[in-house]
């Protein structure tokens, strides 16, 4: 029997461009209906695509989330279809060049509330949640001291997430010709969050709950009339890949409109949201411009973080980052 067979979009190449425009989709249909994705706290009021003229080297994508209709923070994302956290992955190191630089002074990254977001596909990134176990561990820490104290209790890490620490400063110190201080270093981790999604599978669980949450805000509670709003956003998207665009609050309105969407808080939609939220196995802490510190000195809980230190009108004695690999 003969006939047409279609490849896969990876099989061709293609596949790296075309998770990255799905996780946009998803974003955007989530910033439809006012429903905010994992790790996202708060819904997104704008997204840039392809963001490199707002000054920044995470420009996959931009999210500015809104609460009352005030911009809250911005998250810098960055869309890997696969990565591995180790130093010869160029991808990574990529990833955390881009971000130091992007978290230097000067640039439009605020310390005191934006947030880095590191997306990566489920099936094709094994090991990124040894990176979101590290910075999971940033968060959780009071200082720099604590931070490599916590690194070097063997029961409480794999090895793997220890010797990741001594790897990104090298990955930083090679950039900078500098080794970057250890409580600065605890601070840019703790900023970065990390999370998969599975829009590279053809059965896409993430695409299922984005379509449920569109078919949940319908007016109509249309299956079709959510599939036609992600295939039209996804057009959209892929149109422009190469190109800069931002979906603000008018485009929104007019594509919910076209649709047939509204904002719809009932249980039955906080209990998809609650359902997609337990599906983001890998950052377990939402990210949140403001904070406070867990029971205990644990990781900080619900819609909180640790603060940033400001670098004003505190005197602190540098120390050079001594994360070191266990032998």
């Amino acid at each position: 029997m003969y006939g047409v067979q279609a490849a896969n979009s990876y099989a061709t190449g293609a596949g790296g461009p075309d998770f990255e425009r799905r996780v946009a989709t998803g974003f955007v249909c989530s910033a439809l209906v006012g429903v905010p994705i994992p790790p996202l706290t708060y819904p997104v009021g704008t997204v840039w695509l392809q963001a490199a003229h707002l000054n920044c080297g995470f420009d996959d994508l931009v999210l500015e989330t809104v609460v009352g209709g005030e911009a809250q923070q911005r998250v810098f994302v960055s869309v890997k279809s696969a990565i591995t956290p180790t130093t010869s992955d160029l991808e990574f190191a990529e990833v955390i060049s881009k971000a130091w630089k992007d978290w230097q002074p000067g640039t439009s990254f605020d310390r005191n509330k934006d947030a880095f977001l590191l997306v990566a596909a489920t099936s094709r990134s094994p090991r990124i949640h040894l990176l979101g176990k590290l910075t999971d561990i940033g968060r959780a820490s009071a200082g720099g001291a604590d931070f490599e104290q916590r690194l070097s209790q063997k029961s409480y890490n794999q090895l793997a997430v220890r010797e990741l620490c001594p790897d990104i400063a090298g990955i930083i110190e090679k950039e900078t010709q500098a080794a970057p201080d250890t409580e600065e270093l605890r601070q840019f981790l703790s900023r970065l969050f990390v999370c998969t999604f599975d829009f590279d599978q053809e059965a896409s669980q993430d695409k299922s709950r984005v379509l449920g949450m569109l078919k949940l805000a319908s007016e109509s509670r249309d299956g079709a009339a959510a599939n036609s709003c992600w295939n039209a956003v996804f057009e959209s998207i892929s149109l422009r890949t190469a190109k800069a665009k931002v979906f603000n609050s008018v485009e929104l309105a007019t594509i919910a409109g076209q649709y047939g969407l509204k904002v719809d808080t009932s249980p039955r939609t906080r209990t998809w949201l609650a359902n997609l939220r337990a599906h983001c196995r890998i950052t377990r802490y939402k990210s949140a411009p403001h904070s406070t510190p867990g029971a205990a000195g644990g990781p900080a809980r619900g819609p909180f973080r640790q603060p940033v230190y400001s670098g004003h009108g505190t005197s602190r004695r540098r120390q050079v980052c001594t994360c070191s690999r266990s032998r």
